[in-house]
C-alpha cells in the first residue's frame, strides 16, 4: 500500500471480501471470490451479432435496468465483432473468472484476515434492491465500510448491484458530495461508523 495515494475513496459494492481463517487448519479462504469466479465462467460469451446480444441483454437483469446511454456503451465496447459478423464478450468469461481467482489468491496469500490499514475516508455505495446471484453484495458493502477506520456506507433506493450504470448522474452526484464532506475530517469522524451518507451529511 502507498499511504497518501488517495485523499478519499468512493466504491460502489466493491468486490472486496474478508479472508476467513479456518480455526482447525489455520488456512485462509474466501468463498466470495470463488462464487463470483464460478458465476463468471457460466456467462454466455458468443453471439450471432451485436443486435442479438443487445436484445438478449436488454430483456433480463441486470442490463434491463441500465441507463440507455450506459447500455449502448456496453454493447458498443463490451463486445468484440468477429470477421464473420458474430461477436464475443471483450472480456472472456475465463478472463473475468481469473481476475476473481487472482484477487482471492492475493488476499489469501497476504495472510491477513483484516483489511489493509487504509486511513483515508472510504464510502461504499450499495444498492437497496438486492436481487439475483449477487444479492449479498450490498450487505457486504456495508460490512466493508465498517472494517475501515473512516468507512461509511451510502445506500441507494431503487438501484441494484450495478447502480452506477443504472443511474450514473445520481451516483456521481452522491460520490462528489461524499468527497466534499470528507474534506472536513472533524465532521466526517463525527458521523456514526458506516452511516448512510444523506444529502444533509454531505453538506457538512
Amino acid at each position: 500500500m502507498r499511504p497518501g495515494t488517495f485523499a478519499a475513496i468512493y466504491a460502489f459494492e466493491p468486490v472486496l471480501f474478508p479472508v476467513e481463517v479456518d480455526s482447525r487448519t489455520g488456512k485462509h479462504s474466501s468463498e466470495g471470490y470463488e462464487v463470483l469466479a464460478a458465476l463468471a465462467r457460466r456467462r454466455r460469451s458468443h453471439f450471432k451479432s451485436k443486435q442479438e446480444a443487445a436484445k438478449r441483454f436488454r430483456s433480463r437483469p441486470p442490463f434491463s435496468a441500465f441507463h440507455k446511454d450506459c447500455f449502448e456503451e456496453y454493447v458498443a465496447h463490451g463486445l468484440s465483432e468477429q470477421a464473420d459478423g458474430s461477436c464475443v464478450l471483450a472480456a472472456s468469461p475465463e478472463s473475468e473468472a481469473r481476475w476473481y481467482f487472482d484477487a482471492g489468491s492475493a488476499a489469501m496469500g497476504s495472510g491477513h484476515a483484516d483489511p489493509p490499514n487504509v486511513q483515508c475516508p472510504i464510502t461504499t455505495g450499495v444498492g437497496a434492491n438486492a436481487e439475483g446471484p449477487v444479492d449479498y453484495l450490498n450487505t457486504e458493502g456495508i460490512k466493508q465500510a465498517q472494517r475501515f477506520p473512516k468507512g461509511r456506507s451510502d445506500c441507494f433506493e431503487g438501484l441494484a448491484h450495478l447502480g452506477p450504470l443504472e443511474d450514473p448522474i445520481r451516483v456521481a452526484s452522491r460520490a462528489m458530495s461524499c468527497f466534499q464532506a470528507s474534506k472536513d475530517e472533524a465532521a466526517w469522524l463525527a458521523l456514526p461508523p458506516a452511516a448512510v451518507i444523506s444529502a444533509a451529511h454531505a453538506r457538512l
